[in-house]
């Protein structure tokens, strides 16, 4: 084999650029993967501050959040205890108004099924024992201008639906401002039909 010889001086022979792109591509892959090292610690780095921060903030709300929770759950409080009391109330006004009689609506029907030539002088009731509780017998005192005045009334009030079992007490002939009326005394229940 043949030796290849240079005769040339040194400053004029070819240099060898085979060794300077090896060094040129190994520095710059060193570089870049060194670049790529940097970036991703520093990305875990900053991944992780963040985390941190993020922690450190949900922590400084929780108060804020357990003080809004508290005051939420303060008035739900305050609202069932309202409620119970309510309740209460509502209980207490059953218990008194049972076996109360609104006078409004009997009255009320007492007028709507009185026909014209009757008219009432007295009104009252009392309590009558019924079963294991009471009922409620009303006493009219009226004047009316016929006998069949008061039938027809007394038919009136047994076919109604708030009251029942009429019975006539009295009926007397008097006189009422130079006319002929009847004086009648009639009792019915509230119990209705």
């Amino acid at each position: 084999m043949i030796r290849r010889i240079n005769l040339l001086p040194e400053e004029l022979r070819p240099v060898n650029k085979r060794g300077f792109y090896f060094i040129a591509f190994s520095s710059t892959i060193v570089y870049i993967i060194v670049l790529c090292l940097i970036t991703l610690n520093q990305g875990a780095t900053v991944k992780t501050l963040r985390s941190r921060m993020e922690t450190a903030q949900q922590r400084m709300t929780l108060p804020a959040q357990n003080a809004k929770y508290k005051e939420v759950i303060d008035k739900i409080n305050l609202t069932d205890s309202k409620k119970k009391e309510m309740e209460k109330r509502i209980s207490l006004v059953k218990t008194l108004s049972s076996g109360r009689i609104l006078w409004s609506e009997y009255l009320y029907e007492i007028a709507n099924i009185t026909p014209y030539g009757v008219w009432m002088t007295g009104i009252s009731s009392a309590d009558e024992a019924k079963g294991d509780g009471k009922v409620k017998r009303i006493k009219i005192n009226g004047m009316a201008l016929s006998s069949g005045l008061i039938s027809d009334f007394m038919s009136a009030v047994d076919s109604s639906p708030h009251f029942g079992s009429v019975a006539l007490v009295s009926a007397q002939n008097t006189d009422y401002q130079g006319r002929e009326a009847y004086s009648f005394e009639i009792t019915f229940g509230s119990e209705g039909r």
